[in-house]
């Protein structure tokens, strides 16, 4: 059978596809090309090599003691040598990024030893063709993969060219191998000829040095063309570096630095494995919406998406997690030139973003439709046909956040929920996370849109999962207080039914479990577990963070109040998070009496360096007035009048002529 027709008889079989165990990674190719490495430099040739075969090993020198060699075919030290030429041209091609040539080259790793296994092992004939035409039709789905045309045309034919001419010539050099063992396209079809005797007939396979000579010259011809294209490649991202000087334009710098905190270890499985499994889904809508009330968790569950789809799954595009004390920097704007930056990783998205940037994008245009649709929209288009499973998925945390207290009358929330609006008009395979609660605006959006839906169940309807989670998180918590008093409680303190009172308790909130363990940190362990267990009701944020005020606080002065309030009042309305001591100066209180509140705060407060609210629910607290915390509400009204007249009085200060 000549090389041609048994090519063809390959190209037919359309029916058969590699499995996942056919393929080498990257681990066992780099062993195995030890294995290879050892074995081509202990080969011998069966025949007398040419002189000029810079391949061929050299006789020991004559004061040498022999060195004992196994017999080793020239085709078996050709396979060895390819293999090697293989695993680094692999190695290359994932030190520039390029996934298609080292999935290609991986591939025929694992042809060639399939060629050495068969005459190794005495494998079975038939598989081994399947085996071959399965990998050759993988080859030719990774080469039509993104990510070389996309970066350049001249690349494309210089790199993808090649690679073909290379996997052709082993498909021809393989196929004399089996025409010189007498097999027909016959025997195949039928699997005609008994396992034995495909043995035989391939062991007695030989083909002239000639032949072998000529394959191995075809195919450093081609190692060079891949070799000078891999250049190419290199040297068209480093010019990229130029494209990074117009999409550093997009980037925004979150002031916050990092994300929220994950989920503990094991919990909220359950909800992530539902996020990960829409994601796969052809058919399900673009748009996953994560609901639930204030402090159940749903920036936690956000930051471990961002985590898991990330570092494991490899599919994030872009995350964005909005807070309102940073309003006026978080802004929708924001937002999607964050998101436009991000998905500039992809080379398609990266051409259409530097080209449209030199010409017609206006980053400044108060018109964000405008701009969702140049920065996100038409880019997205243009990768319209990548696989589900590779498609960038987008994260966004706490959407009720956007637009400060304005909240849903800011003009950045309308345009917000406008372009979440388009979004949902995309392809299906283009997806969006989002979490926040069920606010007006944001919940007639999605009863247009019918994004799918996630509920965290809270109060009343908190699930036994959710308990469970928030029982494991609490036990974590009180190992690591337990640890820091090992004179005076145990390990387990302060043992399962304690932990599963407050689990109930929290009613399914994880901040106010979270704020317990914070009340419990900030004091003598016993006494404010015995406060956090005595509040009232299931659930009710509001009678734990008045606890915390008042054991923070247990007799305060007029005095007092009137500093806690301007203090706590400041850090709400200020337009951007503060320092203690600008706090200080700005309300004209002494540093220390605001480091005290700052202190006595602690479990609902960070001020490592700007002062800022663990959570969002602690202001609403602080904003209610029909809560219990009648003494300690804040007036916005009275809060921006304080911070003015602090502002005007340093302005009279301060200002000079001329400074």
């Amino acid at each position: 059978m000549d090389p041609k027709s048994n090519w063809k008889f390959w190209k037919k079989r359309k029916s058969f596809r590699p499995t996942t165990s056919a393929l080498v990674t990257p681990t066992t190719a780099a062993t195995d090309a030890t294995v290879v490495a050892a074995s081509a430099a202990s080969a011998t040739p069966a025949e007398p090599a040419s002189i000029d075969d810079p391949s061929t090993p050299k006789p020991p020198e004559p004061h040498a003691p022999p060195i004992s060699r196994p017999h080793v075919s020239k085709t078996e030290a050709w396979l060895s040598r390819a293999t090697l030429f293989l695993t680094f041209t692999k190695s290359v091609a994932e030190g520039v990024g390029l996934t298609p040539l080292k999935a290609v080259c991986e591939g025929v790793v694992t042809l060639l030893e399939a060629v050495q296994t068969v005459q190794d092992n005495r494998s079975a004939w038939h598989e081994l063709i399947l085996s071959i035409k399965a990998h050759l039709d993988a080859f030719q789905q990774q080469l039509g993969q993104l990510g070389i045309g996309d970066i350049l045309e001249e690349v494309e034919s210089s790199l993808k060219d090649p690679i073909e001419e290379y996997l052709n010539d082993v498909t021809k050099l393989l196929a004399n191998i089996f025409a010189e063992s007498g097999i027909t396209e016959e025997d195949i079809k039928t699997n005609k000829l008994a396992i034995p005797v495909l043995i035989r007939r391939i062991g007695t396979t030989k083909l002239e040095a000639g032949v072998i000579n000529d394959y191995r010259l075809r195919l450093q011809t081609a190692q060079s063309k891949i070799m000078h294209s891999l250049l190419l490649y290199i040297a068209i991202s480093v010019g990229d570096s130029k494209d990074d000087v117009i999409l550093a334009k997009l980037r925004f710098i979150d002031p916050s630095e990092s994300r929220p905190r994950e989920c503990a270890t094991g919990t909220r499985s359950d909800i992530l494995m539902s996020c990960i499994k829409w994601s796969l889904d052809d058919n399900a809508p673009n748009i996953l919406w994560i609901k639930g009330h204030p402090g159940g968790g749903k920036s936690a569950i956000a930051s471990s998406l961002v985590n898991e789809l990330g570092v494991k799954k490899r599919r994030l595009g872009s995350s964005f997690f909005f807070q309102r004390q940073n309003a006026t920097t978080m802004t929708t704007s924001a937002l999607w030139r964050t998101v436009a930056y991000d998905l500039a990783r992809h080379p398609t998205i990266r051409k259409s973003l530097t080209t449209k940037m030199k010409e017609e994008i206006d980053l400044r245009t108060p018109d964000i439709k405008i701009l969702f649709q140049q920065l996100i929209q038409d880019p997205l288009t243009k990768i319209n046909n990548i696989p589900i499973e590779q498609s960038p998925i987008v994260v966004i945390d706490a959407l009720d956040e956007c637009g400060g207290l304005e909240g849903q009358r800011s003009k950045d929330r309308k345009d917000l929920i406008r372009t979440l609006d388009s979004w949902s008009k995309l392809p299906r395979n283009f997806k969006l996370i989002v979490t926040s609660r069920e606010e007006n605006d944001i919940a007639r959006l999605f009863s247009r849109t019918h994004p799918h839906t996630i509920e965290l169940s809270t109060g009343e309807k908190t699930d036994a999962k959710s308990k469970e989670d928030i029982q494991s998180f609490l036990r974590i918590e009180f190992q690591t207080i337990a640890e820091r008093y090992p004179e005076s409680l145990s390990a387990d303190w302060p043992g399962s039914k304690i932990i599963e009172d407050l689990a109930v308790k929290a009613g399914g909130l994880f901040i106010w479990a979270s704020t317990a363990i914070k009340l419990i940190e900030a004091g003598q362990p016993e006494k404010q577990l015995k406060q956090a267990l005595g509040g009232k009701g299931t659930g009710d944020m509001n009678s734990l963070y008045l606890q915390v005020i008042k054991m923070s606080f247990p007799n305060p002065s007029v005095d007092d109040v009137e500093d806690l309030l301007s203090v706590v009042g400041t850090v709400i309305v200020a337009k951007e998070p503060l320092r203690l001591s600008a706090i200080a100066q700005l309300l004209s209180i002494d540093k220390s009496a605001v480091e005290h509140i700052c202190t006595g705060l602690q479990s609902v407060m960070e001020f490592r360096e700007e002062l800022r609210f663990r959570h969002q629910s602690f202001v609403d607290f602080l904003l209610d007035p029909g809560s219990d915390a009648s003494k300690f509400g804040i007036s916005l009204g009275k809060a921006h009048e304080t911070l003015a007249f602090g502002c005007l009085e340093i302005m009279k200060k301060e200002l000079r002529l001329n400074i």
